[in-house]
């Protein structure tokens, strides 16, 4: 860092939100992962997605129910009655993007593949700019003219 250049600090910075590398080929879909779950307890992660996963949701009794995010990226889901398979679920990207998919058993610690992706960043969600926009005015990072 060159601290003798002249100015006050603040410098024009951009970047541009690109999709996150997943496994290639036919195993390049979502994978889920359970831990420490149970047929009344659900703990469960979305890995290998191309965009970050803001929401899951299980079905019980043919609704669909939300899911808590954990700081481990773990969504877990208690008190909704007993869970059965297979589980079907609904994921949504932080893009609004919303895939649905099902799982055949509850076995913990395991990555099960589905037939799903999210379209990405560039996938056409209307929602995209908006967010954006707003977590760049949240974190104080909106462009300078």
């Amino acid at each position: 860092m060159d601290f003798f250049i002249p100015g006050d600090g603040r410098w024009d910075i951009s970047y541009v939100a690109i999709d996150c590398p997943t496994i290639p080929g036919s195993n390049g879909k979502v994978q889920l992962r359970f831990q420490g779950s149970n047929p009344w307890y659900i703990k469960l992660q979305a890995r290998n997605t191309k965009v970050p996963t803001a929401g899951i949701e299980v079905m019980v009794k043919d609704k669909y129910h939300c899911l808590t995010r954990k700081p481990d990226n773990f969504f877990v889901g208690s008190g909704l009655g007993k869970f059965s398979t297979p589980l079907h679920v609904r994921l949504t990207a932080i893009t609004g993007e919303q895939v649905e998919t099902s799982i055949p058993d509850i076995k913990n610690d395991v990555s099960y593949p589905t037939n799903v992706q999210y379209k990405g960043i560039n996938g056409g969600s209307k929602y995209w700019p908006k967010l954006l926009l707003t977590v760049m005015f949240i974190l104080g990072a909106m462009p300078v003219n």
